[in-house]
């Protein structure tokens, strides 16, 4: 045989033996993959298994032309003798060292899944519990060797979450088999159970769910050193009702700590991040967080908490803060809460205050709350300082810019509102008040403050004051301000507008106590240089309206003080006043305005009542002095009363003729008194009575009488042989009383050496009408003498009579009626006086005597 033909041979022979080869390797592989491997290579795979603590039980195992060694319906096991099975897998694919098979020796060095399917019970002791469903797992598990696993490319989907796990592990030592602890698997069991039952409230956007990325390295044989890395990434979730937006974590798990190295997310374009850690074994944890989120929404949103609810966020808000937590250990114990940082609030609305924005440095320790370099910006102004609350205890230190009514929803006391509510603000307005205090978180009304306020440019009830300082000190029993001090605005004032002077005015109170309790209010030490109807006003408005009656021409001198009562009806307040005026003051009395110089007074104002006691003043060039009390309205537009008594002394009678308009009052002076009451709306309800006389002066020059003149001058001239010549009558004098408005006397007195004038009669004030009866006894034509005792004893009527018919020489009769301004006076005959014989017109007249 040529070697030619052996080679050709050879050729069939390989060639043979390659489709046989081929044939038995397809058969062979089609025969294990629909048959499958013995019970031997499947026990000597499960084996190999365990030696890396891979306990599994699979119903069939074969070979996969186009993946490999697969197991079937795999089962894995918690421990070796398998009664608790942790997971089910339809398949696995097994991956050998080809050359250690070949020289008899398994090892496996990976095993692969394929869009494999996990369902994980979530209590293995329990087949009825909920289980742990994983879809589409796929990767390679390598196992270096028996001791060791790794991965960096497995992956699952677990409700749509796209998960991703690579990891590092090794076991220094075998484990040890030991038995499951039913008590650990059931709290293990109810754990997940609350993990999936928290998973429950978060909601994602099924096209683009969460990216989880988890990394585990470590030594099983020391567990505790173990760490797991995981990063979350979402670009849109829901927790229940709280957006979140390009979510952001990444941290770590080992040795018992967690660590989140980056927490963010976005909600309607507001930031939030945080860094923490947390120790599980001491349940503690330290975090530094950045948010500008809404905190309201997100507690009220995710835990259904109400974080401040006494605030009412509109605007937006800032938090920077390092802290540390300890988790509670029982349920008796609290969280354990520590952090410092800087917060910012922007538009909110706190008890129906509105704030633009609150910014402060920040402290807060288990509910203990300290705000430093707090700054609050409000539509009306601003406050600045400091706020520590510990306990139930809140303690400021602040400077406040801010108007009173700003305070109202913070205060419970009504009758310190409706006095603050009295103030007035401008848009000049300027307030600065330093406060140092403290209040009881609960109870409301258990505060304290001490401090200082100044303003500008206010007004209070009703008063324009320039400023007003004052250092104070509140509580809820009681108010004190000390060293009060107001400079009142006078500019358009009417007095100052009508008789100018100063544009302000000064006061000064030592102390001003108010008793919230016993509802009154102290004034000690008032040193005012003021019109006093201002500084009254600010006490009491219904006696400044009184006192305004008395028209000071410049700020008298007010000193004094008292009490108040702060609630209608009390009987508590007397407020006792001195008041100095070196000036002129105009008093209107009948009509006219009086001048009074150098006015004097106490003036004391009681319930309903002021009293101006001490009075005294010089007007028409003499003294005046006397008291006037006037009972106040109780009702609005009702008319006030008054009572009095004035004496005078020495009146120059040209002067009062002047004010009075009265002619021909050239000379004398009048003194006299007169008690009284009144009503102020009128004339007719004047009633009192008095005394009055005229002295060195012509009671005829008096415009009432002046007209009788003419009269008396026909009477004397023809006796007298001269016209015109008659002795004045310079001195007068009456008792008199005053009924409804209209002025009676019964007793007017007026004697010279020759001649003695009697009167009586009335003058109506209101209407300007008199009646009035003069008669005159002129003795230096005809004594007392001459007149026979028997026609004077005659009865009066018979008198009448004689007297009629013929005339008695020197003694005459006059009848004024008619205007006060212009009486008309004439003879009428001549009646029986009064008193009868004993009428001064029948006495020998004294010497000339000023009656007072």
């Amino acid at each position: 045989m040529s070697f030619r033909r052996l080679i050709i041979r050879l050729r069939m022979l390989l060639t043979l033996l390659m489709v046989l080869g081929c044939a038995a390797l397809v058969g062979g592989a089609v025969y294990l993959n629909e048959v499958g491997l013995n019970n031997t290579a499947r026990d000597r795979i499960s084996k190999e298994l365990e030696d890396f603590g891979i306990y599994t039980d699979f119903d069939s195992l074969r070979y996969d032309i186009t993946k490999g060694l697969t197991a079937d319906n795999v089962t894995i096991y918690k421990t070796k003798k398998k009664l608790t099975p942790v997971a089910k897998l339809p398949n696995i694919v097994i991956s050998v060292d080809k050359t250690k098979l070949m020289r008899g020796t398994l090892k496996i060095e990976r095993i692969s899944l394929i869009d494999a399917f996990l369902d994980l019970p979530v209590n293995p002791t329990d087949p009825n519990s909920p289980r742990l469903v994983l879809h589409n797992a796929s990767g390679t598990i390598n196992l270096p060797d028996k001791d060791a696993i790794n991965t960096s490319d497995l992956s699952a989907t677990f409700r749509g979450i796209h998960i991703k796990l690579a990891c590092n592990i090794w076991r220094d030592l075998a484990a040890e088999a030991e038995e499951p602890d039913p008590e650990a698997s059931r709290l293990r069991a109810e754990k997940y159970q609350a993990f999936l039952d928290h998973l429950s409230n978060w909601t994602w956007d099924e096209g683009s769910p969460p990216d989880i990325n988890l990394f585990l390295q470590g030594n099983l044989s020391a567990p505790e050193n173990m760490e797991l890395a995981f990063k979350v990434r979402s670009s849109d979730l829901s927790y229940k009702s709280y957006q979140m937006e390009q979510v952001d974590i990444e941290g770590d798990y080992k040795n018992d700590l967690i660590t989140f190295d980056k927490l963010a997310f976005i909600n309607q374009d507001d930031d939030f991040s945080t860094t923490a850690d947390f120790d599980l074994i001491h349940k503690e944890g330290r975090f530094k967080v950045n948010s500008s989120i809404h905190f309201q929404n997100f507690a009220r949103q995710c835990f259904n908490y109400e974080v401040a609810s006494s605030l009412l966020i509109t605007g937006g808000n800032y938090i920077q803060a390092n802290g540390s937590f300890k988790l509670p250990a029982n349920k008796n114990e609290k969280l354990n809460l520590k952090m410092i940082g800087h917060a910012v609030l922007r538009e909110f609305n706190y008890r129906g205050t509105l704030i633009n924005q609150m910014e402060s440095d920040f402290s807060w320790n288990n509910g203990d709350v300290y705000l430093d370099k707090l700054e609050i910006d409000h539509p009306e102004g601003t406050i600045t300082g400091r706020i520590l609350i510990k306990d139930d205890l809140t303690k400021f230190d602040a400077v406040s810019s801010l108007k009173a009514r700003t305070f109202f929803p913070f205060l419970k006391n009504e009758n310190l509102k409706k006095i603050l509510s009295r103030i007035e603000f401008t848009e000049e307005s300027k307030i600065r008040v330093t406060a140092t205090g403290s209040i009881n978180r609960n109870d409301p009304r258990d505060w304290e403050s001490t401090g200082h306020g100044s303003f500008t440019n206010i007004t209070y009830n009703g008063v324009a004051l320039d400023s007003l300082s004052s250092d104070y000190n509140l509580n809820r029993a009681s108010s004190d301000f000390f060293n009060i001090r107001a400079i009142l605005d006078f500019r358009d004032y009417e007095l100052r507008k009508q008789f100018g002077g100063s544009a302000t005015g000064t006061v000064e109170v030592a102390k001003i106590h108010f008793d919230r309790n016993e509802k009154y209010v102290d004034i000690d030490e008032i040193k005012a240089t003021s019109w006093p109807s201002p500084v009254i006003r600010l006490f009491n408005t219904p006696a400044a309206d009184h006192v305004e009656s008395y028209r000071f021409h410049s700020p008298p001198t007010i000193t004094g003080g008292g009490r108040i009562g702060t609630v209608k009806g009390s009987q508590d307040t007397k407020l006792s006043l001195n008041v100095v005026a070196n000036s002129t003051t105009d008093y209107n009395f009948l009509k006219r305005d009086l001048n009074l110089r150098g006015l004097k007074a106490k003036v004391i104002i009681s319930p309903n009542l002021v009293e101006v006691n001490n009075l005294s003043a010089r007007t028409f060039s003499g003294p005046v002095s006397g008291y006037v009390h006037v009972a106040l309205p109780r009702e609005k537009g009702d008319p006030s009363h008054y009572s009095g008594r004035l004496q005078w002394d020495k009146l120059q009678l040209n002067q009062l003729g002047r004010k009075y308009e009265l002619n021909n009052t050239k000379q004398g002076h009048l003194t006299g008194a007169f008690k009284f009451t009144g009503e102020s709306t009128s004339v007719n309800k004047l009633n009192g009575h008095g005394n009055i006389a005229l002295a060195n002066g012509n009671m005829f020059s008096a415009p009432v009488l002046g007209p009788l003149s003419t009269l008396i001058d026909g009477v004397l001239s023809p006796v007298s042989k001269q016209k015109m010549l008659h002795e004045r009558a310079k001195n007068a004098s009456c008792n008199f009383t005053v009924k409804n408005g209209v002025f009676y006397t019964r007793d007017l007195v007026s004697t010279t050496p020759n001649i003695t004038f009697t009167g009586e009669g009335w003058i109506d004030l209101n209407r300007e009408l008199i009646d009035l009866t003069i008669r005159m006894n002129y003795r230096g034509l005809m004594g007392l003498a001459e007149v026979p005792m028997k026609i004077i004893e005659l009865p009066f009527q018979a008198l009448r009579t004689i007297l009629s018919g013929k005339q008695v020489k020197g003694l005459r009769q006059f009848r004024g009626t008619g205007k006060l301004s212009d009486p008309k006076w004439r003879f009428t005959p001549f009646e029986p006086p009064r008193d009868g014989k004993n009428d001064p017109i029948f006495k020998k007249p004294p010497r000339a005597q000023i009656v007072e």
